[in-house]
């Protein structure tokens, strides 16, 4: 009997979660016009970069295995990845 990361119900998580991580993070690294471009492209290239974001897809996927709202574990999420 396959298990559930097997039949590819990981995969399936990913791929549903992945663009609003995706655009959580980029939506906590908005920055004004007064930021030094070092530093812009810093943050950009370091948090908003797309990138696995394994340890946060765990992070809701622990919300939602503890039958949680994985939406309420995305301030968490985001900050594993800060």
């Amino acid at each position: 009997m396959a298990t559930e990361l097997e039949s590819g119900a990981f995969a399936t998580f990913v791929a549903e979660w992945r663009p609003v991580l995706e655009e959580r993070l980029a939506d906590y690294c908005r920055l004004d016009d007064e930021t030094p471009a070092g530093l812009r492209e810093a943050i950009e290239y370091v948090i908003v970069a797309p990138g696995k974001r394994v340890l946060l897809m765990l992070a809701l996927l622990a919300a939602d295995l503890c039958q949680g709202d994985p939406r309420e574990a995305l301030p968490a999420a985001c900050a594993v990845e800060m």
